[in-house]
């Protein structure tokens, strides 16, 4: 699975160790691509492209619109029309402190609320099923 591989740049490796530091993440095989991907409360929110140059994040259409200046502006990120994904570019290592910043926001739009538990990433016929749909 290439996030615990050697196939990813070394950004990538340092922005995966952090995102799975972060509360409620699990990595898990993705829907969009054949390697894992990053996981909260059962939604995929994110997983790398481009061999880890580029991490896609499911920040969520009311956290983009809220910072749209901002994120327009930097030119590491790119909006998708009408998504609620992005993709950010990782190619220095300067460039993990926003790939986090955003992946922190992520994973916070997509927490259970408190005394829920959290739902799991598919695994499966239901995995594949979402494949098929996407």
């Amino acid at each position: 699975m290439a996030q615990s591989g050697t196939r990813l740049t070394p950004v990538a490796r340092k922005v995966r160790k952090g995102f799975l530091a972060l509360d409620g993440v699990l990595e898990s095989a993705g829907i969009f691509a054949e390697e894992d991907a990053f996981w909260v409360n059962g939604k995929e929110i994110g997983y790398f492209a481009d061999g880890g140059e580029v991490l896609g994040l499911r920040l969520t259409k009311r956290e983009i619109s809220a910072g749209r200046a901002a994120l327009k502006a930097d030119s590491r990120v790119v909006l998708k029309a009408s998504s609620d994904w992005l993709h950010v570019r990782i190619s220095k290592p300067s460039d993990a402190a926003l790939a986090l910043e955003l992946a922190a926001l992520a994973v916070q739009a997509h927490r259970p609320s408190p005394g829920t538990p959290a739902a799991l990433p598919p695994m499966g016929a239901k995995l594949e099923r979402m494949r098929r749909f996407h």
